[in-house]
């Protein structure tokens, strides 16, 4: 039998790591151009116009690092997983090995 929810989980895991790694790339690019925008045409856009494009360059570097962050959080979340799953395999067997050497079923 298929199991959709665990499916449905990996699935929407996959997707969340793929829209963080999107939104670093972005806010880098987005980061880029700000700064870039802020300190080369500083008449065009005056203080206000500088102030706002840095703000939203720092924002987009906020998304950056929330992105890396939770790429490496979902990492280590699978890793942790897996880890617990051979712990729990190891226990099963132990348990079968313990039950075969005292004659239990």
């Amino acid at each position: 039998m298929v199991d959709w929810r665990g499916m449905l989980q990996k699935s929407l895991k996959v997707a969340w790591s793929l829209l963080s790694l999107m939104a670093i790339i972005g806010g880098a690019l987005f980061a880029q151009f700000a700064i870039k925008t802020s300190f080369s045409s500083n008449e065009i856009f005056g203080f206000i116009g500088a102030s706002i494009v840095i703000i939203l360059g720092l924002a987009a570097l906020a998304a950056v690092c929330y992105g890396v962050w939770k790429i490496i959080s979902t990492v280590m979340l699978y890793l942790n997983n897996s880890r617990l799953k051979m712990e729990i395999e190891r226990r099963e067997l132990e348990d079968k090995l313990t039950r075969r050497d005292f004659g239990g079923n």
